[in-house]
């Protein structure tokens, strides 16, 4: 059975929830830094009580839009 959310229909069984930890190996930040973000709402999150978790695709979206909105970070070097 496929459980909705936000009448949008997703499966939920296939979200990949990513621990602040494995976000923060990800992004190769510390995991404090990570914490911050969090704490912050600028890296996107669900809190089920104490236990925090990052959806994978929130995590591309929010990389996305930084690239997006600073360009000249991500460009690559020219020789």
């Amino acid at each position: 059975m496929t459980e909705t959310v936000n009448n949008n229909h997703h499966d939920v069984t296939n979200w990949d929830l990513l621990t602040v930890p494995e976000t923060a190996r990800i992004l190769r930040i510390s995991r404090n830094l990570a914490y911050e973000l969090v704490a912050r709402n600028e890296i996107p999150a669900i809190r089920l009580g104490r236990v925090i978790r990052v959806p994978r695709h929130g995590l591309q979206v929010w990389l996305d839009r930084q690239v997006d909105e600073h360009p000249a970070l991500f460009d690559a070097p020219t020789a």
